[in-house]
């Protein structure tokens, strides 16, 4: 079972560090005093400790809004995150989904124009490293199916300081991702908005497990039925032969 917040102080941290982040539009607008906060409580919360070796748990499954980012133009890009990208690509949505056993997309929804209704999404598959280390290796992102950038995956590395059932919070270790531009390491807070079911949760395993009786059941069935066809087939030989040899007697 996935490990509930159960202590008071950690649930009001927790609130603390969602309605701080909420209220920097993804990173781009924060004060320092935002930014401080922010990374205490998540220092904090990394040391209180939520689920245990999170990389591998259930739990990390889902789809995030991306509230946070210490480096602003990190979640979304330089392309659709700066001011004239926000400008002409209005009303951007933040989302992060991981998808099991090792997909993740980023995605940010947003209204061209004002008007036009569309999506930037990127892919990428997860490699994990430890049990708070994942690697990411990112494919090109995409808007409107027009590829953004060079056609060559890039590979980041993420440390996961907490996860429960109503946040995720991760830091970009630039240091351990190969031919990484940045220096500075940044820190993304990201808002649970739904789950997604492990494939081998334990209501699907019991799932397939009836599937497998049914199958051995029939397959079992389907042999019985064999051999019994044989037999009355060899019944059925036997009073031929008898019958041939009583008329040429």
């Amino acid at each position: 079972m996935p490990k509930q917040i159960n202590k008071t102080a950690d649930l009001a941290m927790v609130n603390e560090l969602l309605e701080t982040a909420s209220r920097t539009d993804g990173g781009a607008s924060t004060s320092q005093d935002q930014r401080k906060t922010i990374r205490d409580l998540a220092e904090q919360l990394r040391d209180a400790g939520g689920v245990q070796n999170p990389v591998y748990s259930d739990l990390a499954w889902g789809e995030y809004e991306v509230t946070y980012a210490s480096k602003p133009r990190a979640a979304g890009g330089p392309f659709l995150r700066s001011a004239p990208g926000k400008l002409i690509f209005g009303s951007q949505k933040l989302r992060q989904t991981l998808i099991p056993t090792d997909s993740l997309v980023n995605s940010v929804s947003f209204k061209a124009l004002g008007i036009f209704p569309g999506n930037a999404i990127q892919d990428a598959v997860i490699e994990t490293l430890s049990g708070t280390k994942y690697k990411l290796i990112l494919q090109p992102a995409k808007i409107f199916g027009i590829q953004l950038g060079p056609s060559k995956s890039i590979e980041r590395v993420f440390d996961v300081l907490y996860l429960d059932e109503k946040v995720r919070v991760v830091e970009f270790l630039p240091d351990q991702s190969p031919n990484s531009n940045s220096s500075e390491p940044v820190l993304f807070v990201l808002r649970r908005l739904s789950n997604v079911q492990h494939p081998q949760s334990s209501t699907q395993k019991q799932a397939s497990n009836q599937l497998q009786n049914a199958w051995e059941a029939l397959q079992q069935t389907m042999k019985m039925g064999d051999l019994s066809s044989k037999q009355n087939g060899a019944g059925l030989a036997t009073q031929a032969e008898r019958k041939f040899k009583r008329e040429n007697r």
